[in-house]
């Protein structure tokens, strides 16, 4: 934000000559916008853009009370903070009601000068450090979308390179659960979504007491041969623990086939 805009909004054509006054004074690097109405200054709001909002409570038309209340509803102005103004005999009821609406502060006529340039200064204060960490946020999130994208790109290159091995490959987690079976595998032993490794690979209902799961768990390469008796081949099993984006250990398990060896 370089040079703050401020939008005063009131049906008082010279009480907008003395703001505008005020603020350029107090102010100087401020451009000042006004609007005679309610429903000018929405159409002003949605416009320019401003910072800061000066409202007029009582106008013709639609109070301010509305006004405020349109343009905290609307995307593209709830942001502004809001000041709201009023030359009524306030009670705690209206500054609530104000303050329910969305206005951010509120004054009563005739304004001390010293507390609405301070009121608005910190507005604007509050106004900066929303749009800075927007741009934080929106940095931030550029990178965890770039991120995940070059984590998918590393993902297919790393499934394309497992496809491409004439050994079957698989991965399990710490409960027996198949992440992941390469179509060689897959050929012998079909589809695995919602099958333990034990029933997939050997057709069993429980874990297998030969299992070295938790030894690769415990960080081990594990290296053994076996025999399926799912479909009685046997296989040379490589075993290595994986650590995922998250941090959870997996098991990469490669099959080679060595039946006619045997």
């Amino acid at each position: 934000m370089n040079m703050p805009k401020i939008l005063a909004i009131d049906d008082n054509v010279e009480y907008l000559k003395v703001i505008t006054t005020l603020l350029e004074k107090f102010i100087p690097d401020s451009i000042v916008v006004t609007a005679e109405s309610g429903y000018d200054g929405i159409e002003m709001a949605r416009k320019e853009f401003p910072d800061v909002i000066l409202l007029d409570i009582k106008m013709p038309g639609i109070n301010g009370y509305e006004v405020c209340k349109g343009l905290k509803e609307d995307d593209n102005t709830k942001n502004i903070p809001i000041i709201m103004l009023t030359g009524l005999r306030t009670e705690a009821n209206d500054r609530v009601r104000a303050l329910d609406i969305g206005a951010d502060a509120f004054l009563s006529k005739p304004i001390d000068k010293s507390e609405l340039i301070a009121q608005i200064n910190v507005m604007l204060r509050i106004k900066k450090a929303e749009e800075e960490l927007s741009k934080e946020r929106y940095t931030l999130e550029q990178m965890v979308q770039d991120r995940t994208e070059d984590l998918h790109a590393e993902r297919s290159n790393l499934y394309n390179i497992i496809e491409s091995i004439a050994d079957g490959i698989y991965i399990v987690n710490r409960h027996y659960d198949i992440q992941y079976v390469n179509s060689i595998l897959e050929k012998d032993f079909g589809p695995y979504e919602g099958v333990k490794c034990y029933k997939y690979l050997y057709n069993r209902d429980d874990v297998c007491s030969w299992c070295k799961n938790q030894d690769v768990l415990n960080g081990e390469n594990v290296r053994w041969e076996l025999q399926s008796s799912h479909n009685n081949k046997n296989y040379d099993i490589i075993e290595i623990p994986l650590i995922n984006t998250g941090g959870c250990v997996l098991i990469l398990k490669v099959l080679r086939d060595i039946t006619d060896r045997r």
